[in-house]
């Protein structure tokens, strides 16, 4: 936890709903949307912004003076719920507006990813990105973070295939599957996992699905590169079980005929 110039401990958490903790106790943070919004915004966009680009940014439909307005609105509230700690926490001006030197859960997730610590960048990220905002700017911002995770779980799945570590392939490429569910490359991935380890059953089953989905909510066909890969597996799985001899398939000898002599 980051702390500032007067001692005081900051975070800022994005990732799920946007919440606070000051010196280890949680903020009840305003109910306004605009508040979280601004919160918000301003964790996911470090440094100070003048009140025109802020506004402009959040509420970009809004006339300027109306959206200004909004900001100043949600400022007033966020140093309310922040009370003697507000100048922690808040960095302002007549012109601009950030947050001060507080620790940003998603920033924590970015420097994670750049020292290659793959696993605890992962497991900081187990919700969506500004949870509860549906503002365009914070959906734009969620469906990146959402992309980034999913080229993770997909690269680390295949660099835990390739170390052998076959159980860990298989979840990051299932959590991959899951965050994307008509995503064709994440579902291909999954499929390639679960045939590594001989569960064809269950990557045809993957394969199953994605057509379902793809054709009730895109109303398209998988791309070849998909169908092929899932007739790959087919074939692998026919030949597996040709190779297989079916139980009880070896004759038996008759029994010999008991009778009475003679």
């Amino acid at each position: 936890m980051a702390t500032c110039e007067s001692g005081v401990s900051v975070s800022v958490r994005v990732l799920g709903e946007v919440a606070v903790e000051i010196d280890g106790n949680p903020v009840v943070l305003p109910e306004s949307l605009r508040a979280i919004a601004l919160l918000g915004w301003l964790a996911v966009h470090p440094g100070l912004h003048t009140r025109s680009e802020i506004a402009s940014a959040i509420w970009p439909d809004v006339p300027d003076s109306s959206a200004r307005n909004s900001v100043r609105t949600a400022l007033w509230a966020l140093r309310r719920a922040f009370g003697a700690q507000a100048d922690a926490v808040l960095d302002t001006s007549r012109m601009r507006i950030g947050l001060r030197d507080v620790e940003v859960d998603l920033a924590q997730f970015d420097e994670l990813v750049d020292a290659d610590r793959f696993d605890e960048a992962l497991s900081l990220s187990p919700a969506q990105l500004l949870a509860g905002l549906d503002d365009e700017w914070a959906i734009l911002a969620r469906d990146s973070h959402r992309r980034k995770v999913i080229a993770l779980l997909a690269d680390g799945s295949d660099k835990a295939a390739a170390n052998g570590n076959s159980s860990l392939a298989v979840e990051w490429a299932r959590r991959a599957a899951e965050l994307d569910p008509l995503s064709e490359s994440c579902a291909r991935v999954l499929m390639r996992r679960y045939d590594e380890v001989g569960d064809r059953s269950v990557a045809l089953a993957v394969y199953s699905r994605i057509v379902d989905r793809m054709r009730h909510e895109l109303k398209i066909a998988p791309s070849e590169e998909t169908w092929r890969l899932a007739e790959k597996i087919r074939r692998r799985q026919h030949d597996r079980a040709r190779r297989i001899p079916a139980v009880n398939s070896t004759p038996r000898r008759a029994p010999p005929v008991v009778g009475r002599d003679g």
